[in-house]
């Protein structure tokens, strides 16, 4: 069963790469299952970025304009 996961964090646009990387290390150690993930955040002006990406494919991931 696909679930998607979205977990927000206020006034710190690097902790959604830090947690992505945390992920990224218990799902080599079979801690966790992760098949697709993005870190994102909105710069000091407002803008929406991505930082990282895990295992996305064309036609597989969200667009983001």
């Amino acid at each position: 069963m696909a679930k998607l996961i979205v977990v927000g964090f206020k006034k710190d646009m690097y902790r959604a790469s830090e947690v992505l990387n945390q992920l990224q290390s218990m799902n080599y150690d079979w801690v966790v299952d992760l098949h697709d993930a993005v870190a994102a955040y909105r710069d000091y002006n407002g803008k929406l970025r991505v930082d990282q990406s895990y295992q996305m494919t064309t036609g597989e991931g969200a667009g983001l304009r």
